[in-house]
């Protein structure tokens, strides 16, 4: 300080700007203590001696007095005293960032955001608003060295904090600009999200993203898909679930598998991927209970998916050559869930339906375009679809089982009688054995809901494909929404990462 003191002088002899050493310092080593010099200060607290000289100098109080005060009743005072400044001044959030915090950039973002996510959630859980306000203040006061073992330990309790909050905040929390607290906080919403969405075509992307309560574009860098956050409440009440959901740049199992492995890769803690969207239905006309209509919706149960254009196909028969792995456990048990609540006259699904509807061409099509036929070689014969007690009068109904995949466009009745025959498919699509691969090598889960707009036939047309769409997500959310956010619990491997 003594040579910048004497080269302040000399330029005020030789007329030159003013030096200003604090100034200069902060430009040079923004987010350093002035005094200390660390990113985290660890200037020691005013010593007692020190106090009594400013009081007697500033005759606060007789000297003797000073140090006699009831201690107690002078921290209430305080307390209260400094509560109705806060209060004048709009709280701690309100004068966060107008004060010269010196923890470092990245401990003055943690700051801000504890005290902004606690203002937040207060009214939603006081007993999660409490702790972040003390790790804000923790963040603040630490003054231990940073790359010390305990301030590792203190930072990583921090942020499994943060992460347990996202459940409870609306999407708006965080602002979307360039800040260190909005990349923070995007970041920490990227470490909540453990359930993804893939579509194949714009009216399944629109459809998914009308079932969100909430929605935010969320961009990757590096990353060719374009994502967005919505938000789907639990119905435990814990929360809402964080979901991304992106769209294929063209359709196909190739396509799939390399949207689904960037997603995985760029949401790491993604532990669920749906597939969801449209697909061609295989009639069953001699058996009421299992024949699929337009409209109605197929998930894939435990069968999974099956690739058909890896198979062994006879003059008579199909066998099969491609096993992929089985569906998400997890939602497979939520699905048999929704299954059990359909049984005691629930169908959750239908209401959902009703969010897609203002899409262009997403209301249901009358019954009377949903013809079926018989084909006799390239002849159609049209048939009646057989009486079915229990399905539901406009309506969609959901079938549970295998689904074909492949990157052929099927219009052959023939071949999907076949593999309805031989292979027990009920749907027949183009991605799903992509994204089966996809999530098998990166060792995650997967599930197939798809709404079905035609029967694979030379007929084949895009009427009910918007309605088929909003069925599909529909059901979809009716599957998330059963999800617990419990069951996610420490799903994030490894801890928190900041990759």
């Amino acid at each position: 300080m003594g040579i910048a003191n004497e080269h302040r002088l000399k330029l005020q002899m030789e007329s030159k700007p003013e030096f200003d050493f604090e100034a200069e310092f902060l430009r040079r080593y923004p987010g350093l203590c002035l005094e200390c010099g660390h990113e985290v200060c660890v200037c020691p607290s005013v010593p007692d001696g020190t106090v009594g000289r400013l009081a007697k100098e500033l005759d606060l109080a007789p000297i003797e007095e000073l140090f006699t005060l009831d201690i107690k009743d002078a921290e209430e005072r305080g307390k209260a005293l400094g509560s109705q400044v806060l209060m004048e001044l709009g709280g701690l959030p309100a004068i966060a960032h107008k004060l010269p915090l010196d923890r470092g950039d990245t401990n003055r973002a943690m700051i801000l955001l504890c005290l902004q996510l606690s203002n937040e959630v207060r009214t939603k859980n006081s007993e999660l608003a409490d702790p972040l306000h003390e790790a804000a203040i923790q963040i603040g006061t630490d003054t231990r060295m940073p790359g010390s073992r305990n301030h590792g330990e203190a930072s990583v309790g921090v942020m499994e904090l943060l992460l347990s909050v996202w459940p409870l905040l609306n999407l708006a929390v965080i602002p979307e600009d360039g800040s260190l607290q909005a990349r923070l906080g995007k970041l920490l919403r990227t470490q909540s999200i453990r359930i993804g969405v893939v579509t194949a075509l714009p009216k399944e992307f629109a459809a998914m993203r009308k079932m969100f309560d909430e929605e935010c574009p969320h961009p990757v860098a590096s990353d060719p898909n374009e994502y967005v956050v919505g938000t789907i409440p639990s119905v435990d009440g814990s929360g809402a679930h964080l979901v991304v959901v992106t769209l294929l740049k063209e359709m196909g199992n190739n396509s799939a598998a390399a949207a689904a492995t960037h997603l995985l890769r760029s949401f790491p803690t993604v532990q669920d991927l749906l597939l969801v969207g449209i697909a061609g239905g295989v009639p069953a006309p001699d058996s009421p209970d299992g024949h699929i209509r337009l409209g109605d919706i197929v998930v894939s149960n435990n069968e999974g998916v099956v690739q058909y254009d890896n198979l062994k196909v006879g003059i008579d028969k199909i066998k099969l050559r491609d096993h992929s792995s089985k569906p998400s456990a997890r939602m497979i048990g939520v699905m048999k869930h929704l299954e059990t609540e359909r049984l005691m006259g629930k169908y959750p699904w239908e209401e959902f339906i009703k969010l897609g509807t203002s899409l262009e061409e997403a209301t249901r099509p009358p019954d009377e375009t949903d013809k079926l036929y018989r084909w006799e070689g390239n002849d159609p014969i049209p048939i009646q679809h057989p009486e079915d007690p229990m399905r539901r009068v406009g309506q969609p109904k959901v079938h549970y089982g295998r689904i074909g995949a492949s990157n052929v466009l099927l219009k052959d009745p023939h071949l999907r009688d076949q593999l309805r025959k031989n292979c027990n498919v009920l749907a027949i699509e183009m991605e799903g054995s992509g994204i089966a691969d996809a999530t098998w090598t990166a060792g995650q889960q997967y599930l197939v809901v798809r709404g079905i707009c035609d029967y694979c036939d030379p007929k084949k047309n895009d009427l009910w494909q918007g309605y088929a769409a909003v069925t599909a997500a529909a059901y979809a959310r009716a599957l998330i929404v059963n999800v617990s956010i419990a069951s996610y619990a420490n799903g994030n491997k490894g801890g928190f990462s900041s990759a």
